[in-house]
């Protein structure tokens, strides 16, 4: 239906793919408390502890196309060699990890669209804005959609309400997928000479401002009943 009524919608590979997994334990010394995401080469690994004892990991790298027979190929025993060269307690995370939970996918994204409505058809979420997993807001934004939509349409007629959503959800969701996007690109740097060069002025970043970054994301000013008003 996307594809049908809105043509702009296309799929945009993101040039890297990614490794998820579930490890149990939680390694000494790992505060579980925060996420982590440990930068490279154009290859990345992000760890978080969840419930039960356990360690979610993502693992990234660049890639010039979409089912590369190469990655395809990767098991745990590959990406483990890798990431070799990765600080704890990533190698021990990965050893941790039993195969079989092993998961492997492509990024992709939407191009942003001018609007998420076509006569009485609404998309929401990753229907109408997938957008790279970089900055987290993916579910977000759906949920986000869905709360504005419904206090929209319990308090509007419905073509006003749908216009009134495309007015509010549209400008916010191009914002994340761009800047997701450009998160994805500097992270996924390849250049030997351009990577110390990034590994330095991020770390050399006030914690202040990367808050402040970080709460225009995430710290919105969203009432969804009082903006369906």
């Amino acid at each position: 239906m996307r594809k049908a009524l809105f043509p702009e919608g296309r799929e945009h590979f993101a040039r890297y793919t990614c490794w998820r997994a579930i490890s149990p334990g939680v390694p000494r010394g790992m505060d579980p408390a925060r996420l982590s995401e440990s930068w490279g080469a154009s290859k990345r690994f992000g760890l978080a502890a969840i419930p039960g004892d356990r360690v979610y990991w993502f693992a990234c790298c660049g890639a010039e196309r979409t089912d590369d027979p190469a990655l395809a190929r990767l098991d745990l025993e590959g990406i483990k060699a890798f990431f070799a060269d990765f600080h704890e307690p990533i190698p021990e995370v990965l050893a941790r990890t039993p195969p079989a939970s092993l998961i492997w996918t492509d990024i992709l994204d939407l191009n942003p669209m001018s609007s998420f409505t076509r006569g009485k058809v609404v998309l929401l979420g990753d229907a109408a804005h997938a957008v790279t997993p970089d900055l987290g807001q993916g579910a977000g934004l759906a949920i986000e959609d869905a709360a504005v939509l419904a206090a929209l349409l319990a308090r509007l007629p419905s073509e006003r309400a749908l216009r009134e959503y495309d007015a509010r959800r549209v400008v916010r969701a191009r914002r994340i997928a761009i800047e997701s996007r450009l998160y994805a690109r500097v992270a996924q740097w390849r250049n030997p000479l351009v990577v110390p060069l990034r590994n330095f002025i991020v770390s050399s970043i006030p914690e202040r401002f990367m808050d402040r970054q970080l709460d225009a994301v995430l710290d919105i000013a969203f009432d969804p009943i009082r903006t369906a008003a």
